[in-house]
């Protein structure tokens, strides 16, 4: 007897941190300005969601489970900021950053985190 049997699973890890930056601003022309400057953050929550599929001949079920993982997860991450931000005359900011990981974030997984940021700001 021949039977196929698939079975699919998706992990997707999700890490909340109190974040410190510390920044150095350079004004390169009028309201245009680049950024650089490290980076602590300390850890929050640390969670796991998992997805199962398994598809066999005439059966097929699915499970989703969330765990939290923070006991795996070192609480501090050492980071190094770059990032470019506009001021209109309005006051109002617009900024972009990239968050480049220095630490593993796990113990024992070489797993640096890397981040995007978009911010929209406004100055009094």
């Amino acid at each position: 007897m021949f039977q196929e049997a698939n079975v699919n699973y998706e992990s997707t890890f999700n890490l909340s941190y109190l974040t410190v930056p510390i920044m150095a601003k350079f004004y390169v022309a009028k309201g245009l300005s680049l950024e650089a400057g490290p980076q602590i953050g300390f850890l929050l929550k640390s969670e796991v969601d998992i997805e199962v599929n398994a598809n066999a001949l005439f059966v097929s079920q699915s499970e989703s489970t969330t765990e939290d993982v923070k006991d795996f997860t070192k609480s501090n991450d050492f980071a190094f900021n770059i990032g470019a931000g506009y001021q209109l005359n309005s006051g109002l900011n617009f900024n972009l950053r990239y968050n480049i990981g220095l630490t593993d974030a796990y113990e024992d997984i070489d797993a640096k985190n890397s981040v995007f940021q978009v911010g929209v700001g406004y100055t009094f």
